[in-house]
């Protein structure tokens, strides 16, 4: 017999501090459930946020944020996420660029930098997604070379 998991997303008001997370509160929401398996959350933005970020933190029990899942929005308005914990969840959108490690809103060598001393372990990033600069899931010296090359040939 096969498992049927079920999940409930209920968006709800949050008597949560986000004030100090990047970006422009969208909703807080309410995971609710047996959530062992990873779901997609599908959100709905505007095709006038197509490129923006989108990030995703869930409440700890001692009030503080922890980061998630941080996802470009795609052409559509859409942006998805794998979530598997219940809990209070924060969602929101950002100006923030890929690859923009100290989140000046623009990318220069000093994030191609700070990528290669993530690697070496020299450096901390509070949301390492945001320095996977070509999208394939993995931060490796390949983000920063390509960073250089797009910064080199002014493709960014």
């Amino acid at each position: 017999m096969r498992r049927q998991t079920l999940i409930s997303i209920r968006p709800i008001l949050l008597r949560w501090d986000t004030s100090s997370l990047n970006g422009k509160k969208e909703m807080t929401f309410r995971i609710i459930g047996d959530t062992n398996v990873p779901s997609a959350f599908v959100y709905t933005f505007g095709k006038d946020d197509a490129g923006r970020v989108a990030s995703v933190y869930r409440k700890n029990s001692d009030g503080t944020a922890e980061f998630v899942e941080r996802v470009k929005v795609n052409e559509d308005g859409t942006a998805a996420f794998n979530l598997s914990q219940s809990g209070d969840y924060a969602l929101m959108l950002s100006n923030a660029l890929i690859g923009d490690s100290n989140n000046d809103g623009m990318l220069s060598l000093r994030d191609c930098v700070t990528i290669l001393k993530v690697l070496v372990e020299l450096e901390t990033a509070s949301d390492p997604s945001i320095l996977d600069y070509n999208g394939d899931g993995v931060i490796s010296p390949r983000d920063a070379s390509t960073m250089l090359y797009d910064l080199a040939y002014d493709n960014v």
